[in-house]
């Protein structure tokens, strides 16, 4: 075993991502072996698990927004990062510090052995340590992939959220919705209540949210409406839950997770009100997820990079286009090789006017801009020069931009890492 002792957090990640000969391995043996030698969380902790295809980073980030308004302490735990890796592990909304990570890093290269460890592993085991020893009132905890045999899925939630299924990564998990609902709903237990936010789930998560202690779905125990005047009508059904509420339409996450975050506090004993919501609002915005850089000039990115997702974002482009007279909407467009590009592309066709593609470096999956120029062009889509960077692409069209155009960044969250330090 290496001596680690005096790494700085940048040489820790380059010594972790070259631990394991594979990005990816999943199972948990593995895992739990290690993590039986380090510190668990606490007894006073509740932990909230959350699954799903889309969502779920905005789902986790409305519950820490509710609970710090109810008086909570609150860690979090989400994936990938977009800047800085602190940004995955948070505790009372803020990223920890280097210190902490690396001190967690070291304590689990210590506990392994000669056990391997993808990075992914290694880095949710620190995690998993800081935010036990923070000794937080409510851990809210993000699957990586999946659910079943995800790494995170070694600790039993208190409450599990699925937010929706949709076809994603099926190379890992199936290569149908009940395929990979499936390997969602591995994160749910008998004993236990989950809250489902898809509409229409795949049977395999239907039954097994049936077989929890207590289920709760969206269209019958929460949901919303959006009313002529621009504001959302939230409701639900929940003896530690005021009945509903009522909120302006510019809600940074959509509705649907906000619901899901109320939905979970009710569960947990916390009686959510209409004054907690609002405060809470300011700090649910997600980084990265249908984010405004800024509306002068029109500057929106989205680390959005599969249909459910591009259907959402075309949504909110055309939604701006008629609120504020968006003449134009351009977009920046990459995407990692292992994605849906045809589907992809096709829910976002009828909301934009330009296209920009560009490659995108990201190790073995990274991808040229060719394929989605074939794509767009056999859709008849207006498709402007490729570029070799979605940096520099941004800073071509950033001087170009009208001021009714938008420029919208999107296709993973290495496309949007990309362009955000010119931002």
């Amino acid at each position: 075993m290496a001596n680690t002792s005096s790494r700085s957090l940048p040489e820790w990640l380059s010594y972790i991502e070259a631990l394991h000969p594979e990005e990816i391995e999943m199972g948990l043996e593995r895992i739990k072996s290690v993590y039986q030698r380090l510190p668990q969380f606490p007894d006073q902790t509740q932990i909230i698990m959350v699954a799903g295809t889309n969502g779920k980073g905005s789902t986790v980030r409305s519950v820490e927004a509710l609970a710090t308004a109810t008086g909570l302490s609150v860690g979090a735990y989400t994936s990938p990062h977009i800047i800085r890796y602190n940004e995955r592990v948070q505790v009372n909304l803020t990223p920890v510090e280097d210190k902490q990570l690396v001190d967690a890093f070291e304590r689990v290269e210590q506990a392994r052995g000669d056990t391997e460890l993808t990075y992914f592993e290694f880095g949710t085991l620190a995690a998993f340590i800081i935010l036990a020893e923070a000794c937080v009132d409510l851990a809210v905890l993000e699957i990586g992939l999946g659910g079943r045999l995800d790494a995170v899925n070694i600790v039993d939630p208190d409450v599990a959220i699925i937010t929706s299924i949709a076809m994603d990564h099926e190379s890992w998990l199936g290569n149908t919705r009940e395929a990979i609902g499936r390997e969602k709903a591995g994160i749910i237990r008998k004993n236990q209540p989950v809250i489902c936010g898809d509409i229409d789930p795949p049977e395999t998560v239907s039954e097994a949210c049936k077989k929890a202690s207590k289920s709760y779905f969206i269209g019958d125990d929460f949901g919303f409406e959006r009313s002529d005047e621009n504001q959302f009508h939230l409701h639900w059904r929940h003896k530690q839950l005021t009945p509903s509420a009522t909120i302006s339409v510019d809600l940074p996450v959509l509705p649907q997770n906000l619901l899901m975050a109320i939905q979970a506090m009710g569960v947990l004993g916390e009686n959510i009100s209409q004054a907690d919501i609002e405060a809470a609002l300011p700090n649910m915005a997600v980084a990265g997820r249908q984010q405004w850089l800024s509306k002068q000039p029109w500057v929106m990115v989205d680390v959005g990079h599969n249909p459910q997702a591009a259907r959402a974002l075309a949504q909110r482009l055309m939604d701006e286009k008629k609120l504020n007279g968006i003449d134009r909407v351009i977009c920046i467009l990459a995407m990692l090789a292992d994605k849906q590009h045809s589907n992809t592309l096709a829910e976002l066709l009828p909301a934009i006017d330009v296209w920009v593609p560009c490659d995108l470096q990201a190790g073995f999956r990274s991808q040229t801009a060719d394929p989605l120029v074939r794509v767009l062009q056999e859709a008849g889509a207006h498709v402007d020069q490729a570029h070799r960077a979605p940096a520099a692409a941004y800073r071509s069209w950033l001087p170009k931009l009208g001021e009714k155009d938008l420029l919208v960044v999107f296709g993973s969250f290495f496309t949007v890492a990309d362009i955000l330090p010119q931002a």
